[in-house]
């Protein structure tokens, strides 16, 4: 049997590529996901839930509206400048992945997002956002596995 061998690396080539380009797909689906969940899940603060008045100049759904989502960062943040900073001053974060190149972080700077998250400031997300989302991450992926034909 002669095999020509340029033809069989080109089909494995052709088939690894595949792979890459469907696992891919499956990371930013499900990174993407999470991202939306965390972000459907924070609620909007309501005042006449406090015990205390709101803040002077307070704007309801700022924390909501300051998630961010970020690629390929190295597990930096990006500062109030917009500028990369290795540690965020305050708020809580969520990073997926483990190569400089190939990671994700979603991020919220509001100095309460964790007061928030883990219930010392919200009735209304008791279990938090992030919390709840990382517990379905299996499934997360599990579904875009499916829907991407990688099992």
């Amino acid at each position: 049997m002669i095999v020509n061998t340029k033809e069989y690396i080109a089909k494995m080539q052709k088939h690894q590529q595949t792979i890459l380009d469907r696992a891919s797909l499956v990371v930013n689906a499900t990174v993407v996901e999470m991202f939306e969940k965390i972000v459907d899940r924070t609620p909007v603060g309501d005042p006449s839930l406090w015990n205390y008045p709101a803040p002077k100049g307070y704007n309801p759904g700022t924390l909501k509206a300051s998630w961010v989502l970020d690629y390929n960062t190295n597990g930096a943040m990006r500062n109030e400048k917009g500028q990369f900073a290795t540690q965020a001053k305050y708020g809580i974060s969520l990073k997926l992945g483990s190569r400089a190149t190939q990671d994700a972080i979603i991020y919220n700077q509001q100095p309460y997002a964790s007061r928030v998250e883990y219930g010392s400031w919200s009735t209304q997300a008791p279990s938090g956002m992030m919390r709840i989302t990382v517990k379905e991450y299996d499934a997360i992926l599990n579904k875009n596995a499916t829907r991407y034909r990688i099992k």
